[in-house]
């Protein structure tokens, strides 16, 4: 029976997980990214305009992307896929 190799945790360039990478690129432009994974498979990534704020009520955070390519996507073009702040 062959062995099973251990799953490594993807790390960036300087050690770090792809959420911290993604919230330091984030920060950079005066934005805070938390996540949330509720079990189905799919991390939400909520943006604010204030860190310490985490809260996923429906009328919280500028954007919520579905995966990590979406909020690369919008930290990149700024054009939120899912959900918008009501004005």
């Amino acid at each position: 029976m062959a062995k099973r190799r251990k799953r490594k945790r993807s790390f960036g360039a300087r050690g770090q997980t792809r959420l911290e990478e993604l919230q330091e690129h984030a920060k950079s432009g005066g934005l805070y990214v938390a996540s949330y994974s509720p079990g189905d498979g799919v991390t939400r990534y909520r943006f604010f305009e204030r860190p310490g704020n985490a809260y996923f009520g429906p009328d919280s955070g500028i954007c919520t992307e579905f995966g990590l390519k979406r909020a690369w996507r919008y930290l990149q073009t700024g054009t939120c896929t899912v959900m918008r702040r009501r004005r």
